[in-house]
Parts: structure tokens; sequence; C-alpha cells
């Protein structure tokens, strides 16, 4: 095998995409490196004292062997400290960058789900507007067959009840039909008592009274015997 010709693994081969988490475990990770990075904080502080006080001894007695080589020791770990400070400094980079794809992470799926239940509101609306159709159908077509009725009663003899009887009723119960909806403040204001809910009891007690006066006609009347 020629080595020359196998690709080495780069960082950028061998990382993985980061998982997503939480706003809340992301924000966790943070605070978590950022006590890390005042733990380094307070140990090159420290550091640094002691380097003052070992720098004074290796350089006042040069003959010290000792004093030297601690000071060597503690440039050491100076530098060490640097490099861990570096690095935790690109942690905490990187940590607030996932604090901040979380946070747009959850915000995008916070806005999903409003925006399926628009959705389910806009197939409501649909099913409500249908519902409304077919409503003013019914509403069209009862009323022209409250019309049909009165003129067949008004052609075979009865003259109640009237057209604008019909239509009186009929428009105070719908205007107290829409009293509890968002259509009110389209309609007039009617008095309590001219608001009717039920066109059906109106319309019973004018086919009780017609039925009383044509009772005679039909031969159930006083003095009419039976067939």
């Amino acid at each position: 095998m020629n080595k020359q010709n196998v690709k080495q693994p780069t960082i950028k081969d061998t990382a993985s995409v980061p998982p997503v988490v939480s706003v809340e475990q992301a924000l966790a990770t943070l605070s978590g490196f950022e006590r890390q990075k005042a733990e380094l904080i307070e140990r090159k502080a420290a550091l640094n004292d002691q380097r003052r006080n070992v720098a004074y001894d290796a350089y006042a007695h040069t003959d010290d062997g000792a004093a030297a080589k601690l000071l060597d020791g503690v440039h050491q770990q100076s530098v060490e400290l640097e490099s861990r400070l570096s690095s935790i400094n690109d942690a905490i980079a990187e940590a607030t960058r996932r604090v901040e794809a979380a946070k747009a992470h959850e915000a995008k799926a916070a806005d999903r789900d409003r925006a399926m239940k628009v959705q389910s509101a806009l197939q409501d609306l649909r099913g409500h507007a249908r519902g409304l159709d077919a409503a003013l159908a019914l509403l069209h077509d009862a009323l022209l067959g409250m019309n049909d009725a009165a003129t067949a009663i008004h052609q075979n003899g009865a003259t109640h009840p009237t057209y604008e009887q019909i239509e009186a009723f009929a428009y105070r119960c719908i205007v107290g039909g829409m009293a509890n909806t968002s259509l009110r403040r389209r309609f007039e204001v009617l008095p309590p008592g001219e608001r009717y809910r039920s066109m059906a009891q109106i319309a019973a007690t004018w086919a009780d009274s017609v039925e009383r006066a044509i009772a005679a006609r039909l031969g159930d009347g006083p003095g009419i015997d039976p067939l």
C-alpha cells in the first residue's frame, strides 16, 4: 500500500455535528465553563504571587540552584495555565454559540407549534364558514317557505298571519338570536319585550288561532254532525 495516498483524518473529518440540547442544558454547560474559568483566574493570581517571591530568591541568590529550579517550575505552570485559560475561553465561546443555537431551535419549535395551531384554527374557520352558509340557506328557504304558506292560507280564506307579521317577527327572532354574537352591534337594539327567540312558538300561536277560526269549516264546530 502506498502510504502517500492514504488520507489522514482531520479535525473537520472526525468532528461530529453537535447535538441540539435544550436552552436549560446549554446554559448549565456555559455556567460550568465560566466557573472553571474563574477558578483558573484565581490560580493564575496565586501563581503570580508565588512567581514574584520565587523570582526574587532565584535572581537574588544566583548560586541557589533550588530557587532557580523552582522558578522554572513556576514558569512551566504559568505556560500551562495560560494554555488552559485560552482553551476555556474557546469552550465558553462555543458554549455561548450553542446557547444561541438552542434558543433559536426552541424558538423555531415554538413557532412551528403556533403555526400548527393556526392551521388547525383555519380548518375550524372553514368548517364554521360552511356551517354559516348552510344556516343562511336554511334561513332563506324557511323565510320563503313561510311566505308560501301564508299565500296558501290567504288564497283559501284565512287572513292571518300577514306577510308583514311574518317579516316583522322573523326579523325580531333573527336580531334576538344574534344577541350573544359579535354581530349584535350590526343590528338595532330592540326593547326586551320585542326580542323573540323562537319563531316556532310564534307560528304555533298563529296556527292555533287560525285553526280555531276554521274549525267550523272543517266540520268540527258546534252544530255540525260528523259524517
